[in-house]
């Protein structure tokens, strides 16, 4: 059973975005989840929170339009400043109008662009975030090249989270943390199993 949300703690600006039901539908179904409206994503994503426990930059890999970095920022009460890349031109111009103070700091890239990062976009964040893609190679040798890859990128103090939304995926990679050369200091666990790793960078 969906929670009711309540609207009163968030920022103006935001209960603006989220007020049109039909709007802010399109907005989440564009991230994926669909037919549950926003006490319906509020249900599915929040639990991501804790892990958001100071002001930093926080680089979404593979953003879609942004709202997930909009969202964490409201419910955690912290600032974020955004950052993002996709493959995807269309969701990438959708972060630019979600953030247009921030529309500079959203492009169209490939995870692998990380090796020769583009100029103009700070080289090191607080947070970076990647909900794994459910046909990721998990085979030891390819997902620790991608964590390291990731975690070069994470500032001193900062996090690497790993989102899993699918529930196979997740059985995957649980039979493969005692074997990962990385420690997991936290996880978090969503009403729906989804499940959110985090690695600090000490």
């Amino acid at each position: 059973m969906e929670k009711e949300v309540n609207h009163s703690n968030y920022s103006v600006s935001f209960r603006e975005l989220i007020k049109n039901d039909e709007h802010i539908q399109k907005i989440i179904e564009q991230n994926g989840v669909l037919g549950h409206g926003f006490s319906g994503w509020t249900n599915v994503r929040k639990f991501i929170t804790p892990l958001i426990d100071k002001d930093g930059s926080f680089l979404d890999i593979g953003c879609g339009n942004g709202f997930l970095i909009r969202c964490l920022e409201e419910w955690s009460g912290h600032c974020l400043i955004p950052y993002g890349i996709d493959v995807n031109r269309a969701c990438i111009e959708a972060c630019k109008q979600m953030f247009p103070t921030y529309a500079a700091n959203f492009r169209v890239m490939k995870m692998k662009g990380f090796k020769k990062f583009p100029s103009g976009l700070t080289k090191d964040f607080t947070y970076v975030y990647w909900a794994v893609w459910d046909n990721a190679d998990l085979s030891d040798r390819s997902f620790a090249s991608k964590i390291e890859l990731l975690l070069a990128r994470v500032k001193p103090d900062g996090k690497l989270l790993l989102a899993f939304y699918d529930l196979n995926m997740l059985g995957k990679i649980e039979s493969k943390l005692s074997s990962w050369p990385f420690m997991i200091h936290q996880r978090v666990r969503g009403p729906t199993h989804d499940t959110v790793f985090c690695i600090e960078k000490n």
